[in-house]
């Protein structure tokens, strides 16, 4: 089946089609046929009139008033100098950080009422955080395979992703994308088919860029209250503001099923023809919170106060004026990537937010 990309295939409000080029992941789109922020919701925000944009602004700790009621957020401005402090006072106010930075202000927006952290009475904000583990393979073709051709996979299988003796979960696999000259290197040395420097290290990218075909996936992770972000008791950042402090570990489940991704990749490159095929995974020794790709999971929505962040409709438990919308609502990340269920999940939210003129279901206030 196609790989959903979020990417213009033809023309939409406005913006041309995919130029298919070579630049697509981690670049600028030299078109604008890729939707991202600025581009999609930001740009039809800005042409209501109604959008105004902090530059250099990071929010501090969201402010309560002496009922508890969230009535506002402490923002400090970053220019390149001593930050400068200030209240932005608003009747409601959204959280879109990202798992981590989302976790962080809660916990960081302590009070009398509050004193370990916004909607955290019971230690729930931050647990379960998750992120991606991949599994695949890289396979070596004697004939040139790769036409750099963007802009990214044009094949993946979701025959793995549930229904696997064993495991819990599973995960898709899809062809990769347009591999960039560094991305290139870090695959074929990580696999250990080009030496680290040096004459041969050029020869070798000269050879196998072309002839390289990498097949690989999101594995779903087995979540766990163990890994979580907290606030770091200590380390602060450069405007003063406590860091998150990362604690935890992946799951036996998640390299078993990140190993059956492996040789499941590497069947479809022998298939496919590869004469050389090695797939990878990751040393258990090494085994941090996963967090890095694709962050979820520590503003758990639920129907539970006392093991979830947020009601169904994103209502941190006893604020209903305040509301997450990010992947930290995911209970969980499942073997694809979470991009489009965000921002469905986003839309679902501000449309029963406004949309209807009305708050569904007042979420229940919980003793604090």
């Amino acid at each position: 089946m196609e790989v959903p990309l979020a990417i213009n295939s033809s023309p939409y409000n406005g913006r041309p089609a995919c130029a298919r080029c070579r630049q697509c992941v981690g670049f600028a789109c030299p078109v604008e046929a890729k939707n991202t922020s600025e581009n999609t919701m930001l740009a039809r925000a800005a042409a209501t009139g109604n959008l105004s944009i902090l530059l250099a602004t990071r929010a501090e700790r969201i402010t309560t008033d002496a009922a508890g009621r969230v009535n506002g957020v402490d923002v400090i401005a970053d220019h390149g100098g001593p930050g400068q402090r200030r209240t932005v006072m608003a009747d409601d106010v959204v959280v879109a950080a990202g798992a981590v930075e989302s976790a962080r202000l809660l916990l960081a927006s302590r009070s009398d009422r509050e004193p370990n952290g916004l909607g955290n009475a019971h230690d729930q904000v931050g647990r379960h955080l998750q992120g991606h583990l991949y599994g695949g393979a890289i396979g070596i073709f004697d004939d040139e395979v790769n036409d750099l051709v963007g802009p990214g996979p044009s094949i993946s299988t979701h025959e793995f992703r549930h229904g696997n003796d064993g495991l819990v979960g599973g995960g898709m696999l899809a062809n990769e994308f347009v591999p960039t000259p560094l991305g290139t290197f870090g695959n074929l040395r990580q696999v250990g088919l080009i030496t680290p420097h040096g004459l041969s290290a050029k020869q070798g990218m000269r050879h196998l860029l072309r002839r390289m075909q990498r097949v690989v996936g999101p594995v779903q992770e087995m979540t766990s209250a163990e890994s979580r972000a907290q606030l770091d008791p200590s380390v602060v950042d450069c405007l003063g503001i406590p860091v998150a402090r990362l604690s935890g570990r992946m799951q036996a489940n998640d390299l078993a099923a990140q190993r059956l991704m492996g040789e499941r990749a590497a069947d479809w490159l022998r298939a496919a023809g590869a004469t050389t095929v090695i797939a990878y995974g990751s040393n258990p020794a090494n085994l941090v919170p996963s967090s890095g790709q694709h962050q979820a999971g520590t503003c758990r929505m639920g129907s539970d106060p006392a093991t979830s962040v947020t009601d169904a409709y994103g209502r941190v438990w006893g604020h209903s004026n305040l509301r997450v919308v990010d992947g930290s609502l995911n209970v969980t990340n499942g073997g694809v990537n979470p991009v489009l269920t965000i921002f469905a999940n986003a839309f679902r939210i501000m449309h029963a937010w406004v949309g209807s003129g009305r708050d569904y279901l007042e979420p229940t206030t919980t003793g604090l």
